[in-house]
């Protein structure tokens, strides 16, 4: 073929900007404008007088870290407390009902003075989407005042109980009760804090993907969103994709889910959260089985992006099949099923041993068995001589025995293939 003949070919049509399908700045977008439909309003609470019916974590597994409670509390001392304004406001999730009636909200933190105080119906527990570590500050920055009014307090208290005090008592005196005025009105004005008020039944009306959304806005840049925080997020799409899709579309639902969410991070180049993601066994068996157990399991090392990237090539098939059995023992025990009795229980191991010894569920499996007698004694070989202590380290022993350990299972590999 001739070179103009070629170039003939060529594509030379103006060329024109297409929106992106998958555009995260476009999704956030999208998901802002759908979060104002569900705000009702501003209003201000006294956060040291209820803040034990707060309720932080429900929708961010973010964990209370003393380091950053420490530098807002740095920051109220040097900048102030900046508490009612809409970049440092604290979302909260209420439903409308639980309103007072007649209760009206401010539209914006502009005119601080017609900001009303929240009025609810009841005193159970209020939804916080973020500002844990706000309100820790607060508490801690509060405790802090009162000890120096203590402080002051006693010191007041003995000059008055001087049988002779000096000029100089005297003005001492007269300048803590200045200073203690001052320490009273801040401990009044420290406990009003803004909030923004957002109706729980519209925000769920579709379900936690708004109040994901809405935990994950950061107006406090100092503590970046975690490498953990973002695993998590991802995973709750996962589920709400699988939840949200009809029973015979679930695990379809959830791997294109996964798949969208495996774009916007090779983006991101999130080198090690990429890895992760690339195991899709891994990923939906911590989106499906572990996630749902609750906050306590979403502390463990599961879901640490550090650790799971580096057993993915150690222990990660076995763990899975760990994950998969335990949380299905969690879920039968949580159940109101009732428990098989003994004898059924009995005849049910003995089946499944049956089938392991004489591979009566798959005949063809047996053929393997001599394969895996042999790989098992060559693993043990490898790997006697280290020490438990040094399993999952770069300690140079299991370092090595990994290496055969890998030159054994590809050969077993082509054996069976």
């Amino acid at each position: 073929m001739q070179v103009n003949e070629l170039r003939a070919k060529m594509d030379k049509r103006p060329v024109k900007a297409n929106t992106p399908t998958n555009d995260p700045a476009q999704a956030t977008q999208r998901m802002d404008r759908q979060l104002a439909k569900c705000r009702l309003g501003v209003a201000y609470i006294d956060i040291l007088k209820i803040q034990d019916t707060l309720l932080f974590g429900k929708y961010n597994d973010r964990p209370q870290v003393d380091k950053e409670v420490n530098k807002l509390l740095a920051s109220f001392k040097k900048e102030g407390i900046l508490a009612m304004r809409e970049d440092t406001a604290i979302p909260i999730i209420v439903s409308s009902t639980r309103l007072k009636s007649g209760f009206q909200f401010a539209l914006n933190f502009n005119e601080e003075e017609e900001v009303p105080q929240l009025q609810l119906k009841d005193a159970h527990t209020i939804v916080v989407a973020s500002g844990q570590h706000r309100v820790a500050a607060l508490k801690k920055y509060s405790k802090n005042v009162m000890d120096e009014i203590a402080s002051i307090e006693k010191r007041r208290h003995k000059i008055n109980e001087m049988n002779k005090p000096t000029e100089e008592h005297i003005a001492e005196y007269n300048r803590l009760r200045s200073e203690l005025g001052e320490l009273q009105g801040a401990l009044v004005l420290m406990g009003k804090w803004g909030i923004i008020v957002y109706n729980e039944d519209a925000l769920l009306a579709d379900g936690e993907a708004l109040a994901n959304h809405l935990s994950r806005n950061k107006s406090l840049h100092e503590y970046k969103e975690t490498f953990e925080e973002l695993l998590s997020n991802i995973l709750r799409l996962v589920k709400a994709a699988y939840n949200n899709a009809p029973e015979e579309e679930r695990i379809a639902a959830a791997q294109h889910e996964l798949q969208l969410q495996r774009d916007n991070t090779e983006r991101q180049k999130n080198t090690r959260l990429t890895k992760i993601l690339s195991y899709e066994k891994l990923v939906l068996t911590l989106a499906l089985d572990l996630l749902p157990l609750g906050s306590h399991f979403r502390r463990r090392r599961e879901f640490r992006i550090t650790w799971l990237a580096r057993s993915i090539d150690v222990v990660m098939g076995m763990f899975i099949q760990f994950i998969q059995f335990h949380t299905h023992i969690l879920r039968l025990l949580a159940s109101n099923d009732t428990f098989p009795d003994y004898a059924t229980a009995v005849a049910k191991l003995e089946e499944w041993r049956q089938m392991i010894y004489d591979g009566l569920a798959n005949p063809d499996t047996t053929i393997f068995n001599d394969v895996f007698d042999d790989m098992s004694i060559q693993v043990n070989e490898q790997f006697q001589n280290v020490h438990f202590k040094d399993v999952g380290t770069k300690q140079a022993a299991f370092q090595m025995a990994l290496i055969k350990n890998r030159a054994i299972a590809m050969e077993c590999h082509r054996q069976v293939s």
